[in-house]
């Protein structure tokens, strides 16, 4: 398996950044979501984001396992971010 890379490494980071999702979309907030085969990976995943982006991005990449996903469905708590673990998509 390679190395995780966060998805900055696109061009996602600099289209929400430059107001992307407004221009294209009406939308203020977007959620980037990744699904991670496993805990492990999800952690490598939420590390390789943490440091690409110095935080710059907390609420941009949301990240899931393929289990809990599967368990509690796409709107139960099963999110991570930069900075929080086991939160919804939408409070």
């Amino acid at each position: 398996m390679t190395a995780p890379r966060c998805p900055t490494e696109g061009r996602y980071l600099e289209w929400w950044k430059s107001g992307g999702a407004e221009k294209k979309f009406g939308l203020r907030a977007i959620r980037l979501v990744t699904i991670a085969p496993d805990d492990k990976r999800l952690a490598k995943l939420v590390a390789a984001c943490r440091e690409a982006t110095a935080l710059r991005a907390k609420g941009l990449y949301w990240f899931a396992t393929e289990k809990d996903l599967a368990e509690e469905g796409m709107l139960g708590p099963v999110w991570h971010t930069m900075t929080a673990d086991r939160v919804r998509l939408w409070s």
